[in-house]
């Protein structure tokens, strides 16, 4: 984050979704989808990976302190051909693949297309304090405040930085910067001494 909040234009965040973010739910104290088994646990889990995108997306455009620092968007990249169903153990999914192969060109977007809306989010100059919005096919959609719950991105948010222990890496991280930095600085100084001392 701190390579994003340095320069001289706000850094940009951009989550890639999905439309199937509308069929996601988030259980917090639940969020392995214990309940669930098979192919049921692991379409949800899919959904609920693509809502977490969003929910995401909408706790850091909302962080006070990342404000004019860095901006975060997401976007739905549409139905695009690519291999991520090559594992597909979803039956009628697996089903569906082979059977719309034919016309897969037709109806589906190159790899290429797909990436479109990334890009555009990425280097579209107007966008340079655009945050917080969905987009889909290089056009704003929503505000991610309008399509999710507010107050579940705020509890998704805290509750991850817990799981993943963000706070005591980042601090551990800052104290690495500073302890190297000061080593960088001693070495500077010694070095211009023993110059001095050469002279």
């Amino acid at each position: 984050m701190d390579n994003l909040t340095n320069g001289p234009e706000p850094g940009r965040i951009i989550n890639v979704t999905s439309v199937a973010y509308k069929n996601g739910s988030v259980d917090l104290n639940d969020i392995h989808k214990s309940s669930l088994n098979g192919e049921e646990k692991l379409t949800e889990l899919y959904y609920q990976s693509k809502l977490a995108n969003v929910l995401f997306t909408d706790a850091l455009s909302r962080k006070e302190e990342y404000k004019d620092k860095v901006t975060c968007n997401c976007l739905n990249p549409g139905v695009v051909h690519t291999s991520i169903d090559r594992y597909s153990t979803i039956p009628l999914y697996a089903l569906s693949v082979y059977m719309y192969k034919p016309f897969q060109w037709f109806i589906m977007k190159t790899p290429k297309q797909g990436a479109q809306t990334s890009i555009y989010l990425a280097a579209e100059p107007s966008l340079v304090k655009t945050t917080g919005s969905y987009y889909d096919d290089c056009s704003f959609v929503s505000k991610t405040s309008d399509i999710c719950d507010c107050d579940l991105a705020d509890e998704f948010w805290d509750k991850s930085i817990a799981w993943s222990q963000l706070d005591r890496r980042h601090k551990e991280m800052h104290q690495e910067n500073v302890a190297l930095s000061t080593n960088q600085t001693n070495t500077k100084i010694q070095s211009m001494e023993n110059n001095s001392q050469a002279r």
